[in-house]
């Protein structure tokens, strides 16, 4: 897909076919390290050897509007979705949010990153927690984490079970909305 110069050489990057919070994910070539693009133009190591590091993606930041993209690329074409497509986006906007980006760990989901002033912030989970259950639910994998989350509303509070440095831990969280 692109290849980007990193820790002096180029490497070649190509997508997973997965997606974390509805963004494609990447992987490197080289050492098979998972990286999520963020919309400032840079993608971030979130599995694998790499795991922490940053690396351009795109050569300025992604126009957040429509107007944004077609002042910046004026010759091209804007296909506007379909009704149906619409109506999808309308219901995943209404699906309560919890905050996090993870990884799978032995005993459930590591939390790699906690977005601000999400519930998941709010309620006090962070990085490098290990989230084990949910609402009651073992949380073995996404899967699971998706189907918990599908089975609440926005503003409902879960009882989130976390393993934090050896210890369990159980915190009460509040989901929100999806961030515009």
């Amino acid at each position: 897909m692109c290849t980007r110069e990193l820790d002096g050489r180029a490497v070649e990057f190509g997508t997973t076919g997965y997606t974390m919070d509805s963004v494609f994910v990447l992987y490197d070539r080289d050492s098979d390290s998972v990286w999520y693009p963020l919309s400032d133009g840079t993608m971030d190591a979130v599995a694998g050897n790499r795991r922490g590091q940053s690396v351009p993606f795109l050569d300025k930041p992604a126009p957040r509007t429509l107007a944004n993209w077609i002042e910046r690329h004026p010759d091209s074409t804007v296909l506007l979705p379909s009704e149906r497509d619409v109506a999808r986006l309308r219901q995943m906007a209404s699906r309560p949010f919890l905050g996090v980006q993870f990884e799978a760990a032995e005993a459930g989901l590591r939390i790699t990153q906690v977005v601000d002033d999400s519930g998941a912030a709010n309620g006090g989970l962070r990085a490098d927690d290990v989230i084990t259950s949910m609402a009651g639910t073992e949380i073995a994998d996404a899967d699971d984490l998706r189907s918990v989350l599908g089975e609440h509303q926005i503003g409902d509070t879960l009882e989130v079970a976390v393993l934090r440095e050896g210890a369990e831990l159980t915190l009460e969280i509040t989901l929100g909305a999806r961030p515009q």
